[in-house]
């Protein structure tokens, strides 16, 4: 019986070691036949276009502003519309002063008559030239003395004369000042009429704008960059604008002043962790573009060389950590890496990688970390 028992005890063991030793040899020609069929992909470098992507803002250029003087007079007139162009010298708008008006119709008119009082008086002097030259020596005497009063009354007109013509010319320089002429080109964005002037006046503190010009009616951007990155850009460099506004479209432009002082050094007595600089730029083209506009401004730098791989070839962890793996010594190694510039499909891998080597190219494949390969 006990003969039995150990026979029995014998095959059960011989039976568990032959099933195990199938299952083993089933397990491993899976495996081998799971290995066949990964495929791999050659990590190798590429030419990456290395931009830069920054948030900026659409800004008008400089604009001047005419404001309204009420020493010059109450009301005034336009000679301009919005949206006109405009040379530097044109007349924009002129005052209405009723009072000078008047001043310059009475010195026209003191003017004209003491003309005509001149004319007379010096025809008076022409004839009594002549009656002279004619006249008896003792007819001589009295027309001297006649002559003497009409010299005397013609020297009295012409100090009138002079006298107005400064009158005249003095509220022509107060009429000329009442006409305001552009300080330089540029195109009219808005006109306030008098009436407007006058009520916003008396609201607002200071003289209000009659008219607003833009002297450069193109747009320009304006940026942030990082210390870190200031070295990488310079005037010149281009750039593409792009606008959540009008998604569909694109500008390009290029730097035209970068700040040589930073603008947030410290701040309430602490040093930040990362100064930033500002830049400004053109554009070529602005239809669509508002002042005020959000924008992303893709500043293009040289292009780098960089390792890349299949973005499929990523396997991610639990905690969303990426990995690759790579295919050393016959079997597949786990790699951690980070991923950077992007080209197309590929992806470039930073971490302990080499050019050359092979990794698996899909992560949905069956590989798996320690596997056994070729």
């Amino acid at each position: 019986m006990k003969r039995k028992l150990i026979l029995s005890a014998i095959g059960l063991l011989l039976l568990a070691a032959g099933i195990l030793f199938l299952v083993n040899k089933m397990k491993n020609s899976h495996e081998a036949a799971s290995a066949e069929e990964i495929a791999y992909y050659k990590v190798s470098k590429h030419k990456v276009s290395n931009n830069l992507l920054i948030p900026g803002l659409v800004n008008e250029n400089d604009k001047s502003q005419y404001y309204y003087d009420p020493s010059l007079g109450k009301e005034y007139q336009i000679h301009v519309n919005e949206g006109d162009t405009v040379k530097k010298g044109d007349l924009l708008y002129s005052y209405v002063n009723e009072e000078l008006d008047f001043q310059m119709k009475k010195t026209n008119l003191q003017s004209r008559a003491a003309n005509i009082d001149y004319s007379n008086i010096l025809n008076k002097k022409i004839d009594l030239d002549k009656k002279i030259k004619e006249a008896q020596e003792e007819e001589k005497e009295v027309l001297e003395k006649e002559y003497s009063e009409i010299k005397y009354q013609l020297d009295l007109k012409l100090i009138e004369l002079e006298s107005l013509q400064l009158t005249k010319k003095e509220i022509e320089d107060k009429l000329a000042n009442l006409k305001i002429y552009s300080r330089s080109a540029g195109k009219v964005l808005k006109i306030v009429q008098a009436h407007e002037v006058q009520s916003a006046d008396q609201t607002m503190e200071g003289a209000p704008s009659i008219i607003s010009l833009l002297e450069d009616d193109r747009y320009s951007v304006t940026g942030k960059v990082s210390e870190l990155q200031r070295l990488s850009i310079e005037k010149g460099m281009k750039y593409t604008v792009k606008t959540k506004a009008v998604p569909d479209a694109a500008w390009e432009g290029e730097i035209t002043d970068i700040s040589s002082s930073p603008i947030n050094q410290l701040e309430n007595g602490e040093e930040n962790s990362l100064s930033s600089y500002t830049f400004s730029g053109n554009l070529k083209s602005q239809d669509k573009l508002l002042p005020g506009f959000h924008i992303s401004i893709e500043l293009e730098l040289a292009p780098i060389d960089a390792l890349l791989i299949p973005k499929k070839s990523i396997f991610r962890t639990i905690d969303d950590k990426e990995f690759v793996l790579v295919a050393r010594n016959g079997e597949l190694v786990k790699e951690d890496i980070l991923t950077g510039l992007e080209k197309g499909d590929l992806i470039e891998a930073i971490g302990n990688i080499e050019e050359g080597e092979q990794i698996v190219k899909d992560a949905k494949s069956n590989a798996a970390v320690g596997m056994k390969v070729n």
